[in-house]
């Protein structure tokens, strides 16, 4: 696997954790639970972030 195919796996992988962190967010929300809900939306931003980073062409050296 090339460099650039293993960042979009991780990236992949990293979206995935977004979407647990919307799913964790809205359970929080649903039961009232400010812990859950801090927890999910953390989830979120540490997951776009990722995402943003790994995914981020000037960063990559090109050939």
């Amino acid at each position: 696997m090339r460099r650039g195919e293993f960042f979009i796996f991780l990236a992949i992988i990293a979206v995935f954790v977004s979407l647990a962190g919307v799913a964790v967010a809205i359970y929080g929300l649903l039961r009232q639970e400010r812990p859950i809900v801090n927890g999910g939306i953390t989830t979120i931003v540490i997951g776009a972030s990722a995402v943003v980073l790994l995914l981020n062409a000037p960063f990559r050296k090109h050939r």
